[in-house]
């Protein structure tokens, strides 16, 4: 399959599609990116694509960056399905946690909000800094999911501290 020709990207609308890419297939499903068979391509929206090379626009989106990016999510493969293919973009002071729908009430937990125009799961960058991440490059979606783990560690922690009166935990007094 593919007969030896080489794997191409064109940018259509809204969306990013690789034609010829049985080579690289394996790769553009790391991306998140869906086989349409009628156009015969991999697509996905150019918002995902863009968020996941780290482009400022479509038309920096190349065949290299693409498996620059899948490369990347390769070495955290295990972790990107573990968390239903959801991933982070830092855009404009804001984190945004995309294709989130799996590890919503975590990332709630976190103080996170939903975003009905980028369809995402956003809080400010420094907020999230805050949760122990050195810089905006270190965030990513298993570091917010041992983030949640903590914070559900301390919230466990503190309900299993002596009530005032040397009991454990809450009591029903009448």
């Amino acid at each position: 399959k593919g007969g030896g020709v080489l794997p191409t990207v064109e940018v259509d609308d809204d969306r990013i599609l690789v034609h010829n890419s049985f080579s690289v297939k394996q790769e553009m499903r790391r991306l998140g990116m869906t086989y349409d068979v009628q156009c015969k391509a991999w697509v996905a929206s150019v918002q995902d694509i863009v968020g996941k090379v780290g482009a400022e626009s479509a038309d920096e989106i190349t065949l290299t960056s693409l498996l620059q990016a899948a490369a990347k999510v390769g070495e955290r493969g295990k972790e990107v399905a573990k968390w239903g293919g959801a991933y982070v973009v830092v855009e404009e002071g804001e984190v945004v946690v995309l294709k989130s729908f799996d590890i919503k009430e975590r990332l709630k937990g976190l103080g996170f909000s939903w975003d009905s125009e980028r369809r995402g799961w956003r809080r400010r960058l420094a907020d999230v800094l805050a949760m122990g991440f050195e810089s905006e490059r270190d965030i990513d979606v298993s570091g917010l999911m041992k983030a949640s783990q903590r914070d559900q560690a301390a919230v466990a922690a503190q309900t299993r501290e002596p009530a005032g009166d040397g009991r454990w935990g809450d009591t029903d007094e009448e």
